[in-house]
């Protein structure tokens, strides 16, 4: 008893930790969605209303069109289709309005959601619409400069109201979103007198309002998005930049700096007369981009001070970022585990650093508990990532009496000081420098611990070198293992897999209890629903799963789940070889990959589908059709192709013949005890059996 209760204590506290990821993607989101970025009054790339004020509209907004043309269109890059935003609102006065506000939606000119893309400035210009719909049409307005002016802070209260209880969760945020950019911008004279409106961002942004807000993003927003391949591959190139080519550069300025400090003035240098040699010696270039110099200035007519540490620390941070990527992606961790990181936390099996690395992190439980002091973890670490962060480490305390301490601590002039503790807000100035210079959207700390997850979920080809150079591994399988001495990781991976594949073991699951089904694999899960049906009713089913893929991923196992036709599923978690693959990738050469099945190329003879009772409609249609095929008189078929179309048929007709059968299991005590009494062992629900 006590054993079953670990288990299902240790299943419930995973459940609690995907619901505290759940509460931390949506208050990151809703963080953004409230910032308001505007505070330096200094625009990014362009000053509408100076801009407006010197021309007539006629300035170029992207390659092909202009400021007022009535649709801005935009070629994306490597992307023959092109997006566009048009003007053709028939609401007076909106389409300048809609003007001014899409131009800061530009990713040259965003100042508000870290705008990189213009198919991004698309969709948010497209929340224009539920402006016009609902602050002016519902209100008998226009957007001229007199019904402007007539708009209050209670009618944008209500209008966001009438959102929120009316309208889908999407809508309402888009609509405090691109009202929250007109009020900004409005407070602080970024678009034309004549198109802004007096309402305080902060009579809108009400505590109520973000209670409502997180709830809608919670029900709009999908928390475990891991990034794209396309955002990967921005990271990894700004990551392996900054460790393989610019920190040997940088570390090459040792004896620079050293020198320098020897020279007392705290590193500052002053010359009565240019020393150019001096700046060549700070001049650190890679790759034709300047990454470092010593900055002249002459404050006085007989005086030159070189400047250099805020060049230093700025590529300091870039290096930091760099090493925060790596860690983040490859460990699984949270935000709270990541930020009190530092050197002593990585470790190797020996003296001489030829053993393993392994990465020490302090797991905190979901719920605060001022009595619990936290649980220590060692998670492998692959070497390569492991001597980026010690080589990392060397580099920031060149010149120092003593080390820094905190790992992603910023290294700029004023952030350098020693802390005693440090909190996840720590990590906050690496999120804001790689939103500065990545071209990626939505920069959190836990969309990095859903990317690994994702790729080995779906065991996407492309992403298979990332895995390898992340991993130095040569085979999937080879990464699998590795995940399996990774607790945090293999959480982390349970949680994305038991939201991808819940929904689908639900209705496999509710589909085998209610009513007909077949194949060797329905009829094993039938067998474990019989056996201990409790753990197939509501919540327990999710205890389930999570304990099943824990216990997959410890044991290097993969799961594969997949619809392949309508009432039809392939279920597995079998690892297949070239002598025992299914027939849909029979013959296919996988070199060293682990291979897994095509859901594309399904065959009902095979022992790993499901087919369940919705499927009998196209399994009856399927034998029609190749009936038809067979006695045709007028098709002259060879020996071979007979022969396989006949053996489809009765494939088809074994399944059918099950699906009439199957019903009557459910109304048979004989054989539901027949089931019962099978030699099941219990709390492995569906594992062993779908490993058969």
């Amino acid at each position: 008893m006590s054993s079953t209760n670990d288990k299902d204590g240790y299943a419930q506290s995973l459940i609690d930790e995907f619901e505290n990821d759940v509460k931390e993607s949506v208050q990151a989101e809703l963080e953004s969605l409230l910032k308001d970025t505007l505070d330096s009054h200094i625009p990014k790339g362009g000053h509408l209303t100076l801009m407006l004020a010197n021309s007539q509209g006629e300035f170029p907004v992207s390659r092909d069109s202009v400021y007022r043309d009535l649709k801005w269109r935009f070629y994306l890059h490597n992307c023959s289709r092109a997006c566009s935003v048009n003007f053709d609102h028939a609401t007076e006065g909106a389409n300048d309005l809609k003007r001014a506000l899409t131009f800061y939606l530009l990713p040259e000119n965003s100042h508000i959601h870290g705008i990189k893309s213009y198919r991004s400035t698309m969709k948010y210009a497209g929340s224009f619409a539920l402006i016009e719909k609902y602050v002016f049409i519902e209100n008998h307005l226009t957007a001229t400069p007199e019904s402007l002016q007539m708009i209050s802070t209670r009618l944008i209260n209500a209008a966001l109201d009438k959102a929120r209880d009316y309208d889908t969760p999407y809508n309402y945020t888009s609509l405090f979103y691109i009202i929250k950019l007109w009020l900004s911008l409005s407070a602080h004279e970024l678009i034309p007198a004549a198109l802004r409106i007096n309402v305080p961002l902060n009579k809108v942004a009400l505590p109520e309002r973000r209670a409502d807000l997180y709830e809608k993003l919670r029900a709009t927003i999908s928390t475990w998005v891991s990034f794209s391949e396309e955002d990967l591959g921005h990271m990894m190139e700004y990551a392996l930049f900054w460790i393989e080519k610019a920190t040997p550069k940088l570390a090459a300025l040792e004896p620079v700096i050293e020198k320098v400090n020897r020279d007392g003035k705290g590193g500052k240098i002053s010359r009565r007369h240019p020393d150019t040699k001096l700046q060549a010696s700070f001049e650190v270039k890679v790759e034709g981009k300047t990454i470092m110099q010593a900055t002249r200035r002459n404050d006085r007519p007989d005086w030159i001070r070189y400047i250099w540490k805020a060049d230093w620390a700025q590529a300091l941070d870039h290096v930091r970022n760099a090493v925060f990527i790596m860690i983040a992606l490859i460990t699984g961790a949270r935000a709270s585990e990541l930020a009190p990181l530092s050197i002593s936390d990585i470790t190797n099996d020996r003296a001489d650093g030829s053993g393993e690395y392994w990465i020490r992190i302090v797991r905190w439980k979901t719920a605060g508990d001022p009595n619990y002091n936290g649980e220590l973890e060692h998670l492998p670490l692959p070497r390569f990532i492991a001597e980026s962060v010690i080589a990392y480490d060397k580099l920031r305390n060149i010149g120092r009496k003593t080390h820094r301490h905190w790992l992603f601590q910023s290294n700029k002039v004023g952030s350098a000081t020693e802390l005693k503790a440090v909190t996840p807000g720590i990590l906050e100035s690496v999120l804001r420098q790689l939103r500065e210079f990545l071209p990626i959207e939505r920069i959190h700390t836990h969309r990095f611990r859903k990317t690994i997850a994702e790729i080995l979920i779906t065991q996407d080809e492309r992403n298979i070198d990332l895995i390898r150079a992340l991993f130095g591994h040569k085979t999937f399988q080879m990464t699998l293992k590795y995940i399996a001495r990774n607790p945090s990781m293999v959480r982390c991976v349970a949680l994305s897999l038991e939201q991808s594949y819940t929904h689908e073991l639900q209705e496999i699951i509710q589909a085998i209890r209610m009513g007909a089904y077949s194949g060797l694999a329905a009829s094993r899960i039938y067998e474990q629903i019989t056996a201990k049906p409790k753990d197939f009713q509501g919540k327990k089913i999710q205890i389930s799963l999570l304990e099943y893929v824990t216990n997959l991923l410890i044991g290097g196992h993969p799961l594969f789940i997949k619809r392949t036709a309508v009432g039809t599923y392939c279920v597995t978690a079998e690892h297949f070889k070239q002598d025992n693959l299914p027939p849909c990738i029979q013959g296919r050469d996988f070199g060293g990959e682990l291979p897994h099945p095509d859901p594309t190329n399904c065959h009902y003879d095979c022992r790993k589908i499901v087919v369940l009772e919705k499927a009998k409609t196209a399994l009856e249609e399927n034998v029609k059709f190749f009936q038809r095929i067979l006695n045709n008189p007028k098709a002259t078929l060879p020996a071979a192709t007979c022969h396989e179309i006949r053996a489809k048929i009765e494939s088809y007709q074994y399944h059918l013949a099950n699906l009439s059968l199957s019903n009557l299991h459910h109304h048979n005590p004989d054989f539901a005890d027949h089931l019962a009494a099978n030699d099941l062992q219990p709390n492995r629900i569906l594992a062993v059996n779908l490993n058969d």
